[in-house]
């Protein structure tokens, strides 16, 4: 798929179980899962943080944050400047794509 808009990119992964704990500064995340399903962890505080690249921290765990699960077909909006991780039991792949939107 091309992309005609240079303020967002579009990631596709499949996981496993998923230990990134991250937050973008700038960024805003839209999860569109296709297939498997996981819980989402989101808000919060990211503890033991540290600089990935400019605008996006990677965290030992995330503090305070909740929970809620997610399945096929489900599209979740995730606001720039929100700690989040997706959880996933081991065995138990998800097949997602992010697209992620720049803030102006």
């Amino acid at each position: 798929m091309e992309n005609t808009n240079p303020q967002t990119t579009l990631d596709t992964e499949i996981i496993g179980l998923r230990t990134i704990r991250t937050f973008n500064e700038h960024v805003a995340d839209i999860f569109v899962i296709e297939s498997g399903q996981g819980t989402l962890l989101s808000g919060g505080k990211l503890t033991a943080s540290h600089t990935e690249k400019p605008g996006e921290l990677r965290g030992k765990s995330i503090a305070g944050g909740e929970k809620h699960s997610f399945g096929p077909g489900d599209v979740i909006h995730i606001p720039a400047g929100i700690p989040h991780q997706v959880l996933v039991d081991k065995g138990q792949p998800v097949t997602y794509f992010v697209i992620k939107v720049t803030a102006e």
